[in-house]
């Protein structure tokens, strides 16, 4: 426990590993070859975010008073959850694989194919 009237603590620079930058997630999703991820990512969230409540609310307000409407409004927001979850799984197997750069090995499945060249 400090004492009132004490100094503060000179705070300590962070470690470098001998010249090594260190990558943040802001640094990393800032990248250029990043920002279409990043976009992608922030759009996913809010999604995520903002259409289950949204649904939930909707369909509360759209039914009429009864004994399961908050349950029809939880199962509707669940749906809507796992729809833009799903979106984001087919949308992210969508993407265009990278071409290898250099001549790496195969491996795996991909390791009894034969490249045509």
């Amino acid at each position: 426990m400090r004492r009132r009237g004490a100094a503060e603590p000179e705070p300590k620079p962070a470690p470098t590993g001998g010249g090594v930058r260190k990558w943040g997630p802001v640094d990393i999703l800032s990248a250029p070859d990043n920002r279409a991820v990043a976009r992608k990512l922030v759009l996913y969230v809010v999604g995520v975010a903002l259409a289950p409540p949204g649904a939930f609310v909707a369909v509360k307000r759209l039914l009429p008073p009864s004994r399961h409407r908050d349950a029809c409004a939880a199962i509707c927001a669940v749906v809507v959850l796992n729809l833009v979850m799903a979106a984001y799984v087919v949308s992210a197997f969508r993407e265009p694989d990278p071409e290898p750069e250099g001549d790496a090995p195969r491996v795996g499945v991909w390791k009894k194919e034969r490249r045509e060249e």
